[in-house]
């Protein structure tokens, strides 16, 4: 449903959202908060923005969750509330040392190192925590454009990490940073679990770095969170290496995703993955240009030329995605990565712990990073599923299967690519889609979740 995401009192809401979590100088910190502190959506259905919240809202300096007010008109938390501390560390070789600590809020001290961008070390909470997570991130994006959902996690008793990678990364990179991080980690704390997530590409890689971590007999992974994986039949699914003759990726592929690596995996799998475009119309995707043709065969012939794309000479319609274009990017159609991670068909054995697919109306960028990616999905999913595998509680992941069957919203913005979820700076987890003057069209689907439990 194509629609603008702001009439005018909504917009005035999200503008106030967005105000209320850039950094401010620390004079100017004492400012009264008001209900749009939450996310636009939540300001959507309550017409309350001009109603002031609990006094001790509007002071973002409370030290624990429970210290959190709650604001009375939507019943949900400030999400900007100091009560992480961030650190960071570099990558050495094979170490990890200590760099720099970052500041309060949402900015940080870089290092002077002009490539620490791409060998930092996040760390989001203590190493007093009871459980470890360790997060990877997608092909391109930042540990701070899903800072939002690692610090919910950090308050909710996980000591979360995530390493950079470089702008050139290769697979051993991606996979083995999350691994190094893990050996380091233990080294820090005592963790009763362990588990890894990662989002996009970083799905399947905390999938192999938990396969490398078992081999290497330095931990046991107890549950892994993969939101809307893609899955490349020739560079990160299980087996991959038969169906490459590119002689690194099949090194990779041999090395890394070999046929046997789910078998090894005793942890449960959550997957979540969106029907944004599948909902709607590919012609939503900010990638529509990337993926709505394709290469034509050897022959230079197409076989059918959809009504919706003309490409060009050489080039066909990408028909299997234009049909299914499932959260708008491309390898991630919801069955096609369960089948592939954990509904597998011999020769691939399937992963030991079994898995759930979690399927609604998310986009693949929007309903994972940033504030939103924390309500779409940090909320109804990724943080109940980890605290039942950490706690052994029920009662959590029952949460996760109650979603089962609810009509739900997601929204993303229209803005070509993924611009719009660009950090505003190097030094703070703003994007640019929260600025005031950013006036990109919103739009938004709608479907029932399905939550599907093998």
């Amino acid at each position: 449903m194509a629609a603008s995401f702001a009439p005018s009192r909504t917009e005035s809401c999200w503008r106030q959202w967005a105000r209320l979590h850039r950094p401010v100088p620390r004079r100017r910190r004492r400012r009264s908060c008001r209900c749009c502190s939450v996310e636009p959506s939540s300001c959507m259905t309550h017409a309350c923005e001009t109603q002031p919240c609990s006094e001790n809202m509007g002071r973002p300096r409370c030290r624990g969750a429970s210290s959190c007010a709650h604001d009375e008109c939507s019943r949900q938390p400030l999400h900007r509330c100091e009560r992480q501390s961030v650190h960071l560390y570099a990558f050495r070789g094979e170490g990890v040392r200590w760099a720099n600590l970052a500041g309060r809020d949402r900015r940080v001290q870089w290092p002077n190192a002009p490539d620490f961008k791409n060998d930092a070390l996040w760390a989001f909470g203590s190493p007093a925590a009871s459980s470890l997570y360790v997060w990877s991130v997608g092909t391109h994006p930042m540990c701070l454009q899903y800072a939002d959902t690692l610090i919910e996690l950090a308050a909710s008793g996980f000591w979360v990490l995530c390493p950079a990678i470089s702008h050139d990364f290769s697979i051993a990179e991606w996979v083995l940073k999350s691994v190094v991080a893990v050996d380091w980690a233990l080294a820090k704390g005592k963790f009763s679990k362990i588990m890894l997530g990662g989002h996009s590409g970083g799905g399947p890689v905390a999938l192999s770095s938990g396969y490398i971590l078992s081999q290497r007999k330095v931990a046991e992974v107890s549950g892994f969170v993969l939101q809307h994986p893609g899955a490349v039949s020739f560079v990160n699914v299980p087996g991959c290496a038969s169906h490459t003759n590119n002689a690194e990726n099949k090194a990779y592929c041999d090395q890394f995703f070999p046929a046997n690596m789910l078998g090894s995996l005793k942890g449960p799998i959550l997957i979540t993955c969106g029907t944004f475009c599948q909902v709607t119309k590919a012609e939503n995707s900010n990638f529509f240009n990337s993926f709505s043709c394709s290469k034509a065969d050897s022959s230079g012939a197409c076989q059918s030329q959809s009504g919706a794309v003309t490409c060009k000479e050489g080039y066909c319609a990408n028909e299997p995605w234009l049909e299914n274009p499932s959260d708008c990017m491309t390898d991630t159609a919801c069955e096609d990565v369960f089948d592939t991670f954990v509904r597998t068909k011999p020769p691939i054995a399937p992963p030991l712990g079994g898995g759930t697919l979690y399927t609604h109306c998310g986009e693949h960028e929007f309903s994972v990073m940033g504030p939103y990616g924390w309500q779409q999905e940090g909320v109804p999913a990724v943080q109940p599923f980890l605290q039942a595998v950490a706690t052994g509680n029920e009662a959590k992941m029952a949460m996760v299967r109650s979603r089962d069957g609810v009509e739900e919203t997601c929204w993303m913005q229209k803005s070509g690519a993924d611009s719009s979820l660009e950090l505003v700076s190097m030094q703070e987890a703003t994007m640019k889609y929260m600025s005031q003057e950013d006036h990109s069209p919103w739009i938004s689907s709608t479907s029932k979740v399905q939550v599907s439990i093998v």
